[in-house]
């Protein structure tokens, strides 16, 4: 079991916890929520760079 300190409080924790028991952070579904936010940014760059102009 690995250990790893927690972002918020600095306790360690396992790398398969799902949330810090010191101060409740959730752990591990953040990455899959910036990859979604990255994404639909870059679809609307994207579509603004490329859609025509009247």
């Amino acid at each position: 079991m690995a250990l790893t300190p927690c972002k918020d409080c600095g306790r360690q924790i396992s790398t398969s916890a799902e949330t810090c028991p010191g101060c409740g952070r959730q752990i591990g579904d953040l990455p899959w929520f910036n990859l979604i936010v990255v994404l639909v940014v870059v679809l609307w760059v994207s579509w603004l760079i490329w859609w025509p102009a009247d």
